[in-house]
């Protein structure tokens, strides 16, 4: 079975209120994984539940604060962290730090790339692809000339092919953003 569906489908259940989460309390089987549930407390009484999901591709902690209304997937909104699976897909790495989500990839032809995101949401990724100008990017290691590009290392031998790279990095960016989720 796909984990992400799985997850999400897990999720779905949790928010429609279709998880019994008392029946998984010690370790179960659901739809053909292994659950255990155990109880979120606060100093008042339960506020919510930890499902432990147990699959041949590791452990993950799905967490329901009723309270909060709230569902996380190891400390990670649940939207943010399938999503951060499929990048990780397609060797798309998210770096969570300073509450700013970052992803680290590259365009096909190395150079390295850091995008900053709100949350890694479709609509954010969407946004910085709408918005990335090539022209501009070229411009910002060319505008000295050839000499001063093949000083700063670029590893191009002209512009054309520093373009075509950043196009290519657009497109492959944008058929990934279609397959996010959310």
């Amino acid at each position: 079975m796909d984990l992400k569906k799985y997850l999400v489908r897990l999720v779905n259940a949790i928010r429609s209120e279709n998880f019994n989460e008392a029946k998984y309390r010690g370790m179960a089987y659901w739809h053909g994984i292994k659950i255990a549930t155990t109880p979120l407390s606060a100093s008042y009484g339960t506020i919510g539940f930890t499902a432990t999901v147990y699959s041949d591709e590791g452990q993950f902690d799905i967490s329901c604060d009723l309270e909060l209304g709230e569902i996380t997937i190891d400390d990670v909104p649940w939207r943010e962290y399938i999503n951060t699976m499929i990048l990780a897909e397609h060797e798309i790495s998210v770096n969570y730090s300073d509450d700013t989500p970052t992803l680290e990839l590259s365009t096909p032809e190395g150079e390295d790339m850091m995008i900053d995101l709100k949350k890694v949401k479709k609509k954010y990724l969407q946004e910085y692809i709408d918005n990335f100008d090539i022209n501009e990017e070229v411009l910002i290691w060319w505008r000295n000339g050839e000499d001063a590009a093949k000083k700063n290392g670029v590893p191009f031998n002209n512009i054309r092919d520093h373009y075509n790279d950043y196009e290519k990095y657009i497109k492959n960016l944008q058929r990934i953003c279609n397959k996010l989720y959310y």
